[in-house]
């Protein structure tokens, strides 16, 4: 089997209480996530993120649908021997040192203590100089990069981690990044919930917007924003046959501007396909022009986000959205 999670149309109802209205955290959630894939799971305050991960985590029980981890049901103990996890705002006993904790993980997790693989852990997440420090001592960042530590001492099948990059500085966000691609070369499955998207885009193999307790919108990160060209700019250097801006147009299904500068072009094409930027590269080489760059300007993983999910806009609280440009020289 090379499905890690399964779950088919999955329902959460909390019951609040006498007098209070049920509140449907997950409403027939589908989720596949693959053996040794990164799953970036994104969705705004309350979308049932939270929800989910405590049904894989065995703490809640659905009120209607089926679900797997490892091909076991939900809660299965066997199940969750073999999986990690990252609360968003991990808490532990303030007086335990790093080293202390991770001893402590490893005897929860019945296996044996091993100072030199735990001291090796700790220093590739840029713990090294608090090795023995208590943890009341260190800040809110690097307690949460011990939280990634300790849910690795058992060398787990899955890791669920819960906005791992919460507080960290850049330093810190990059340490993160790269343990997680390690652990991916390893094989290691990854469910990853983050606000940072511009991280879930680098690392991530697929991504599932979740809305209203049920995915709205999955797909490979690159194909997702492939969609979302918003301009294309070509520049090159030559002089263009006077009636060339007239009849490329008409040969395009998109909207192109020009500008001259001299002995120089600017193209401008609006949300074009690829096949639309190829053919005018062909074109412009045709007569015999030299084209310097051609820059691409799309909507970045945020603002695809914000778009497909307006219902929880308000919800989410985050900056305006960005763009990302990509430039390269021809």
């Amino acid at each position: 089997m090379n499905s890690i999670i399964q779950f088919e149309q999955i329902r959460h109802v909390y019951q609040p209480g006498l007098f209070r209205r049920p509140v449907t955290a997950l409403d027939r959630l589908d989720l596949t996530v693959e053996r040794g894939e990164v799953y970036g799971f994104l969705g705004a305050n309350g979308a049932g993120k939270t929800t989910t991960f405590k049904l894989l985590l065995g703490l809640l029980r659905p009120t209607s649908g089926r679900g797997s981890l490892f091909g076991l049901p939900l809660g299965a103990r066997e199940a969750r021997r073999r999986l990690g996890f990252v609360p968003e705002l991990p808490s532990y006993y303030p007086h335990l040192t790093p080293l202390e904790l991770l001893r402590l993980a490893r005897s929860l997790s019945g296996i044996a203590s091993d100072e030199r693989a735990d001291t090796a852990v700790l220093a590739g997440l840029g713990l090294e100089a608090q090795l023995r420090r208590p943890l009341r001592r260190l800040s809110k960042g690097q307690v949460q990069r011990l939280g990634l530590a300790q849910a690795l001492v058992h060398e787990p099948e899955l890791l669920i981690l819960d906005e791992p990059m919460s507080g960290l500085d850049p330093i810190g966000r990059a340490l993160v990044k790269d343990r997680i691609r390690k652990e991916k070369e390893k094989g290691t499955t990854i469910l990853l919930a983050s606000h940072v998207l511009a991280d879930v885009e680098v690392v991530a193999d697929r991504v599932g917007f979740l809305s209203k307790g049920r995915i709205a919108v999955e797909g490979k990160p690159a194909e997702l924003l492939a969609r979302s060209v918003l301009e294309v700019v070509i520049e090159g250097e030559g002089h263009l046959p006077l009636d060339f801006a007239q009849q490329l147009p008409a040969a395009l299904s998109v909207r192109t501007r020009w500008e001259r500068r001299e002995a120089c072009f600017v193209v401008r094409l609006e949300r074009p396909g690829s096949a639309e930027v190829d053919l005018c590269l062909r074109r412009l080489i045709a007569v015999g022009v030299r084209v310097r760059s051609v820059e691409t300007r799309r909507e970045d993983l945020e603002t695809l986000f914000l778009d497909r999910l307006g219902s929880d806009r308000a919800d989410d609280g985050g900056d305006a959205p960005r763009h990302v440009e990509e430039k390269r020289s021809a």
